[in-house]
């Protein structure tokens, strides 16, 4: 979960590095999601639907938990954080691996 919840952050700030130039110190992937450019966020929507949410259906029907991408990067958003943490307040929801 640490490494796919940090590959899914490095995905979103490589984008924002080849649009903007730079990268902002911001961990919330629904918060650098939101920063990419409106024509890629479509574009990584229709792969999420296509390939990553039919995956996790189940899943998320059965722990009552969204699926579709902008909700569940906020659901998902501050894992990275809540992992590195994770002795301090051990709560990490995390269901996105084939995000990035």
């Amino acid at each position: 979960m640490v490494l796919s919840s940090f590959a899914a952050e490095l995905f979103l700030k490589s984008l924002l590095v080849l649009e903007k130039g730079e990268a902002p110190p911001q961990h919330r992937l629904d918060v650098l999601f939101k920063r990419v450019s409106h024509k890629r966020q479509r574009r990584i929507q229709e792969f999420w639907e296509a390939d990553a949410r039919p995956k996790i259906m189940q899943f998320c029907q059965s722990m009552n938990v969204p699926s579709d991408l902008s909700n569940a990067l906020v659901k998902c958003g501050s894992a990275f954080e809540n992992l590195l943490y994770y002795y301090e307040k051990p709560e990490v929801t995390y269901y996105i691996g084939d995000f990035a």
